[in-house]
């Protein structure tokens, strides 16, 4: 029991708080609250969430651990945009060099300049 409600607690921490610190120039405990928000908010899709991640990474080890080279980048590649779709994060400073300090541009600016093109 104990262990569940530990694991409930790093889940919740850490579901949206890696991306948003990657994302935004953001402390750690300004997005280890984001993140316990935003898995409160949405219960159901967590959990949904979270029994994929364990079922894909108990896969992972039955298969001696090869299935992990291709199971981890697609749970991190969910995860970003995951976080992407549920976290608005126009609110928090970008950071001010790398490659998450310029916006993309939406896929309406792509399509509209590739068919100016």
């Amino acid at each position: 029991m104990v262990g569940a409600v530990f694991a409930t607690v790093t889940f919740s921490a850490s579901a949206f708080s890696l991306p948003m610190i990657m994302h935004r120039d953001v402390d750690s405990v300004t997005a280890i609250v984001t993140s316990i928000n935003a898995v409160l908010r949405n219960k159901l899709a967590m959990m949904i969430w979270l029994a994929l991640v364990v079922a894909l990474l108990l896969l992972g080890l039955v298969t001696a651990f090869v299935g992990l080279i291709a199971i981890v980048p697609i749970i991190g590649y969910a995860a970003w945009h995951g976080y992407l779709e549920t976290i608005d994060a126009d609110a928090f400073p970008r950071h001010e060099v790398g490659i998450t300090s310029v916006p993309r541009p939406d896929n309406d600016d792509q399509e509209t300049s590739s068919s100016a093109q």
